[in-house]
This record gives C-alpha cells, structure tokens and sequence, in this order.
C-alpha cells in the first residue's frame, strides 16, 4: 500500500510505496531507495529500542488532549502527525530518564549509564554474568559494588521511581543487609536506601528513618522490585510489576543533594548485598503503573 505525502514520481516526493521502495529528502535532492529493514529483528539492540519506543507510545496515550494538540501543531511543520512528533522528541531526549544500567554494556572498570546523563558506574570487584536481560552483576556479599555520580535532577522533594531485577542464589548468605540502590552519602541518616535483609525482605530507609517491608524476595527465581515516592510523604512498592503496598513517611527526604549513586554494597555501614542484579531504572517523577508492570515482565533471550 502506498503512503506517500506527495505524488510519488513528483521532484518532492515523500513516502513509501508498500515495504519495497522509499523516498526522502537529502539536502536539495529526494532520494529514492529501498525500505530500510532491520538485519536481524531480535537482536538485543532492537528488543532495547523496541522496549524503549512501545513506552513512549504508550505514555502518549496518557496526554491530555491540549498536549496533544500541542504536539500536532508543532509536527505539521515537518508533515507529522502528534503522534509522531511526539516520538521524534522522547526518543532523542529520554526526558524522564535520570539513570539506566543496563550492566551488560561495559568499557573497562566501568558499566555503561545508557541515560541521556552518560554517568557511567565504576565497578568494584562485581562479576559480570548472565542475567535476566542479556547479562548482569553478581555481588557477593563481601566486598562488591557499583558506584556513580549522583543523579542529577534528584532532591528530596523530587518525585522519583526505582526499579531493578534481582535474582538470589540458592546458597544465599549475607550475614546482614545487604544494599540493592542508595542514593547520597553512604552513611546514615544521609541517603534514600533501598536493600535487602538477612532473612530476604526488602527494607527502605531514608534521612533518619525507615522501615521493613513485608515483602519477602524468594531464592532462584527472578524478581522485578520497584519504588515510587510523590515527593511529599509517600512510598510504593511494587513486586514484579504489580502494587504491593504503600507507605506513609510524613514528609519530605531532606538534605538528598549530595553524595554518589551505590548499588550493591555500602563500606561505610556496611551493607554488602548477595544478589544478581540486572536492568536498573531511575526515572523522575512517577512512572505509570502499566509501565512498571510492562518492565517486570521483560527478558531477553525468549
């Protein structure tokens, strides 16, 4: 089926005509060519792509008409539809998108940050293994662990979401908590945490305070984990996709401006995790539930 904007055999042609032949602008001349396809649909870097473009169709849908009016205006300008002008902007920015490690991208002593932020992890001592999408980090329980500049765009006061895989092994042995994500100074008090207890539930503290949760992380088997806070005085708890719980902090976390991103381990306290962990999201602000939900359930091989 053709979908051309102008007449295909005109000098400025635009358009495809069914999957065989496409036309486009380059510099003063149109272009005639053959569709572009992929070599190979199910490489790892497609499925990241394809990942990446179905969650910002899907936060299109939840625009507000005026939004999306918005983004038509703007795309007619370049013979786009608001939908497609949307695309255009989220894919080159990630606007929400404060940290990604992916940790099966690495160059050296340090695992790839594939956020518009470029804040690669330093890695000490962590393995590098097969995991849940393509490849992870082992931590074991003594001395491991991933460290980066702090996220920019983060406060206290600032909405933000977490989400992570992690897989237990079946000889599980952290003698006492073991730190899955700290953001800001590994010490206490000074820190949003998110970590694992000895007897495997998950736990989150903040500037002064915290709590254990009643969610239990089972052995051999993976596990997608997320938090969300509003940035004024609740936290959510999601368990592989799904809501778990929630809870009251009663304000906001003060004084979460400075410090480093830790993942896996905290010398200071210390909390050396035992886990795998793969595909580690921070987003600002609070991602839609169906979005959390669309990640748990993600792997790669099928």
């Amino acid at each position: 089926m053709a979908k051309t904007k102008t007449p295909f055999f005109s000098m400025g042609s635009r358009g495809s005509v069914g999957e065989l032949i496409t036309t486009q602008k380059r510099g003063r001349d149109t272009v005639i060519r053959q569709s572009p396809k992929p070599t190979d649909p199910y490489s790892l870097p497609q499925a990241y792509q394809r990942w990446i473009y179905k969650d910002y169709a899907y936060l299109w849908t939840q625009q507000t008409p005026a939004v999306k009016q918005q983004y038509a205006t703007n795309g007619s300008r370049y013979h786009l539809t608001g939908f497609q002008y949307w695309l255009r902007i989220q894919l080159k920015a990630y606007p929400n998108l404060l940290r990604w490690y992916r940790l099966d991208a690495h160059s050296g002593a340090t695992t790839l940050d594939s956020s518009p932020f470029k804040l690669d992890a330093t890695i000490t001592s962590a393995t590098p293994i097969p995991a849940r999408i393509n490849g992870g980090y082992y931590f074991d329980g003594l001395n491991d662990k991933l460290t980066a500049a702090f996220p920019q765009g983060l406060q206290g006061s600032s909405p933000f979401t977490l989400q992570v895989f992690l897989y237990l092994p079946a000889g599980f042995a952290q003698a006492t908590q073991g730190n899955i994500i700290c953001i800001g100074q590994e010490i206490i008090h000074r820190s949003f945490t998110f970590w694992l207890s000895s007897l495997r539930n998950i736990n989150i503290g903040w500037y002064g305070a915290g709590f254990a949760t009643t969610l239990t992380i089972p052995l051999t088997t993976w596990a997608n984990v997320a938090v969300t806070f509003n940035g004024l005085a609740t936290l959510n708890l999601y368990y592989n996709g799904v809501f778990h719980s929630t809870y009251g902090i009663g304000a906001a976390i003060p004084n979460l401006t400075v410090g480093n991103l830790t993942i896996g381990g905290m010398p200071a306290i210390p909390r050396w995790l035992n886990a795998t962990l793969d595909d580690i999201h921070i987003f600002s602000g609070i991602e839609p539930t169906q979005l959390i939900f669309n990640r748990a359930q993600r792997i790669y091989p099928r």
